[in-house]
This record gives C-alpha cells, sequence and structure tokens, in this order.
C-alpha cells in the first residue's frame, strides 16, 4: 500500500512515520514536507535510508505539484496533519492559516478524487484536526464528537473550515474518509513554540516563563507516541465517514502544569526546588483565549479498544529527559540550523558511504544552503539562466568564492584529452556546481556529471535542479582526489 503523510517532518508527523514505516514494511510511505520552521528531517534520521521510505519536499498549497505527485506515485490512502498550528501566529498572520490549512486542504482532496477516479475501494483519507474547532468550554462538561463548532481563533477557523470541506467531499463525492479531533500534545521532537517544550528550553537557558493572564486556562494533554498509535488504529480500523476525539484523559491548568515542569526540572537539573518556578512571568492574555478544553476519548476506546499508555506525570518525565539528552537537536532548531539536515538530504558517493559530508561538509552545506535560498525566493517554473543569475549574487552575498562558466581540461590515465567540459560555477576552487532546471534530472546526465568530474583535477559534484516545484540535488566525490 502506498500512503503519503503529510507534514512528516513535523512534531506529530514524525511520529506517525516513523510507527508506519517500521510497522509495515510492505507499505510504501511517503512523506511530504515544505520544510517550514517547525519541519525538520532530523527528526526521522533513524528511518530515512529504510527502503519503503520515500521524503518529497513540496508544499500543499501547490495544486499543480500534489496532482503530479499523486499522478506520479497513485496513493492509496492519504493521513493528512500538514498545517499551521500556532494560535498566537494565526492572529498575526490569519491569511497563512487560510491557505495552508483550508486551500492545502482542498487541493489534497481534489488530487485524491482526481486518481481515485470513482474506484474508492482500500482507499481512505484521514484528516487529522483539533479539539480548538469546538470552542471553549466552561468549568464542567467535556468535548463529544457530535459537538458543535464554535472556534474562536484564526487557527481553529481554518481547521473547522478544513474538516468541513473533508466531510463535504464525503457527501458530495463519496470520497472516503475519517477525521480525528486531538486534544494538546507533547512529547519529543516538539518545535519550542509550544508551552512544554518552550517552557523546556528557557528553564534550562533561565529565561522568563511567560503565563498568559492568570493561568487558569485548562487543557487536556495527550502523549505524542499514544497519538501515533490512535492515527494507526483509525486509519486501519476506524469507520469511513465518522469523527473520532483522540484524548489524554486528563486536565491541567497551565499553571499548575508550569509548576509541575519547573519542580521535575529543578531535580533533573540539580537546582535548589524553587528555583525555576522564581521564571513564571504573568504576560498579557492573548486574543480569543479558549479557557478550557476537555476531551471525551470514549468512542476510541470502546470502538478500537485504544486507551493512552503512560499518566500525564510519566509522559512529562519521559519528554524532560529526551530533551535534556537532545540539547543539540534543541539548539539546531531554535538557532535556525534545523535546515542544515535538509542540506544533507542526498545520494552519497558510489561507495556507499558518506565521504562526502566528511570531507566537505562546511563548503557544500554552504553552497548547497545558498541554492535553497535562491529556490525560496524564486520558487519554480525558470530557465537556467535565472537560477545561474540569482546564485551568482548568493554566492556574492555570503561570500562564496567561485567562478562562473569555467572551461575545463578532462584528463584519461593522466592524458589531456581534446574534449573540453564547461561547469556552471567552480566554487572553492575544487567544487564543481552544474544547475539544472528540468522536471527531472535523468540519470545519464547525472553520470555524465560524475564521468567528467573523475577526469579533472577537481575533488567534489554538486548537481543542483530547481524544477518540478521540488530543490533537488545530488552530490558525488571525486575518489581519486580524496583526502
Amino acid at each position: 500500500m502506498k500512503i503519503l503523510i503529510t507534514g512528516g517532518a513535523g512534531f506529530i508527523g514524525s511520529h506517525v512515520v516513523r510507527l508506519f514505516v517500521t510497522k509495515y514494511p510492505n507499505y510504501h510511505i511517503y512523506n511530504l514536507d515544505a520544510l517550514t520552521y517547525a519541519g525538520n528531517l532530523e527528526n526521522i534520521s533513524d528511518i530515512e535510508n529504510a527502503p519503503n521510505y520515500t521524503f518529497i519536499k513540496g508544499d500543499i498549497t501547490d495544486a499543480d505539484f500534489m496532482d503530479t505527485i499523486f499522478m506520479e506515485h497513485q496513493f492509496e490512502g492519504v493521513i493528512h496533519l500538514a498545517a499551521e498550528s500556532h494560535v498566537d501566529r494565526s492572529i498575526t498572520d490569519p491569511l497563512a492559516f487560510v491557505k495552508t490549512n483550508v486551500i492545502g486542504t482542498m487541493n489534497l482532496l481534489n488530487s485524491s478524487k482526481k486518481i481515485w477516479k470513482n474506484d474508492f475501494e482500500n482507499k481512505r483519507f484521514y484528516h487529522i484536526s483539533t479539539d480548538e474547532v469546538y470552542g471553549s468550554l466552561s468549568e464542567e462538561g467535556f468535548f463529544v464528537e457530535t459537538t458543535p463548532y464554535s472556534p474562536n481563533s484564526p487557527y481553529s477557523a481554518s481547521k473547522a473550515s478544513s474538516d468541513h470541506f473533508v466531510r463535504a467531499y464525503g457527501e458530495t463525492y463519496g470520497l472516503p474518509f475519517v477525521i480525528s479531533n486531538c486534544s494538546n500534545n507533547y512529547g519529543p521532537y516538539h518545535f519550542p513554540e509550544k508551552l512544554i517544550p518552550l517552557f523546556i528550553n528557557n528553564i534550562i537557558n533561565n529565561k522568563p516563563l511567560p503565563v498568559y493572564g492568570d493561568g487558569n486556562y485548562t487543557r487536556d494533554w495527550l502523549f505524542v507516541k499514544d497519538h501515533a498509535v490512535a492515527i494507526d488504529l483509525v486509519f486501519h480500523d476506524g469507520k469511513d465517514k465518522e469523527t473520532y476525539n483522540i484524548g489524554g484523559f486528563n486536565e491541567w491548568k497551565n499553571i499548575d502544569l508550569v509548576k509541575v515542569l519547573c519542580k521535575l526540572m529543578d531535580a533533573k537539573l540539580g537546582r535548589t526546588e524553587g528555583e525555576s518556578e522564581r521564571l513564571i512571568t504573568y504576560v498579557k492574555d492573548r486574543p480569543g483565549h479558549d479557557k478550557r478544553y476537555a476531551i471525551d476519548a470514549t468512542k476510541i476506546n470502546k470502538e478500537l479498544n485504544w486507551k493512552p499508555s503512560v499518566t500525564f506525570e510519566q509522559g512529562l518525565v519521559q519528554t524532560i529527559d529526551w530533551y535534556l539528552e537532545n540539547e543539540v537537536w534543541l539548539k539546531n532548531v531554535t538557532s535556525g540550523q534545523y535546515m542544515d539536515y535538509y542540506r544533507e538530504y542526498y545520494e552519497s558517493d558510489e561507495s556507499g558511504k558518506n565521504e562526502v559530508d566528511i570531507l566537505y561538509k562546511d563548503e557544500s552545506y554552504q553552497i548547497i544552503g545558498a541554492c535553497m535560498k535562491v529556490h525560496n525566493n524564486l520558487g519554480s517554473g525558470f530557465l537556467e539562466a535565472v537560477y545561474e543569475e540569482a546564485l551568482e549574487k548568493e554566492f556574492i552575498n555570503q561570500n562564496i568564492p567561485f567562478k562562473k562558466q569555467v572551461t575545463l581540461d578532462l584528463y584519461y590515465e593522466e592524458e589531456k584529452m581534446k574534449k573540453k567540459y564547461r561547469a556552471d560555477f567552480i566554487c572553492y576552487d575544487k567544487i564543481i556546481v552544474e544547475v539544472k532546471a528540468t522536471g527531472q534530472v535523468p540519470e545519464i546526465f547525472y553520470n555524465q556529471v560524475k564521468n567528467y568530474l573523475k577526469a579533472t583535477e577537481l575533488e567534489l559534484g554538486l548537481l543542483i535542479n530547481f524544477g518540478a516545484n521540488l530543490l533537488t540535488f545530488k552530490r558525488v566525490l571525486n575518489t581519486k582526489y580524496r583526502k
């Protein structure tokens, strides 16, 4: 079975991708992610070389690209997690949430409908949503699957809209779908903009802990690994056109959670109890702040036999331990260096070992980073000359030494050949950079670059392709000149 998981480099998505890749070796899992600020390929580095796994960099808001990959790979299932999800960001830029959460979801629905063509047997579109679509609760009661929608922020309104479109495509076109609405997730690999990872990071660095209002906002907390297991069950065993609420069966007021977190962190860091709690700072409340969320997960418990595997306290300890053991990851994502991992997403040299990375990490990373910046600024659809001109300016901007349109002598068994090779760029006097702008670069061209490289006195080749809405690159080492 071919399954597309959107947002698979993000927090929840990376756990779902890992679970499906390892649990279902006969499936092929395609991970589609735009690698925005919260998407990070380091989150799934442990399964990146699995034979049943493929990563695709792309944006669900690009309808043509969605049609292209759906047609090419013929997905039989879609698990849709990609979303803008931070409420504060939605308040300052609501249209970005409409674009990704609403238009992006519709693009996936349309692409699914096109390739399935009313042949819906063994097909499924699974849309993951949030409990925030239900609005706010008073001191009593719980959200159930039939609770009317009442979103109070641009984020929750965009998710509510996407939920409605998924149902509409099911009723209008017969598209087989399931929806789940989850409570607040926490756990490893969570980008430090949400409460728990943000406060862990701030406590480590002795920074203030900003608590909204009086801190008496109540949330239900769900350990992310338990959520991934629930997603697995809903995808395989849930009933078509049904909604499943997924919650942790526990509620915490924000201020109580923060105090527990401070106490645990003091113990882990060897600090005097109460030291971290002094970092708590009450800040002005945000607009549209819902007072209480609480999910009734009885339905999924009874129908699919799912329940959380850990208590909140157990999950919180596991989460703290993970962040303390992975401070390099935390520093990388908070400094923006997590994008470096994308720059490492390449095919190794012909020996199968990543000697390219060992020898030329700094130089090639910088070059590929410049290419990524050009691609992010221009997108796809231009001639190669346009990318070359933009790349030349970016090399200058980043102080990358280069020569453009260089004619190289070729050698065979140390004898100079009559044939010459014209390279797009030579960087650092040792790295060939070839620029392409096609849908797919033929393998024969890649092999040609390899052969030319081996016939030169240069050391590394980078083949960069700006085509098909997807920046791709391959690197090859000239083994003759290995240091």
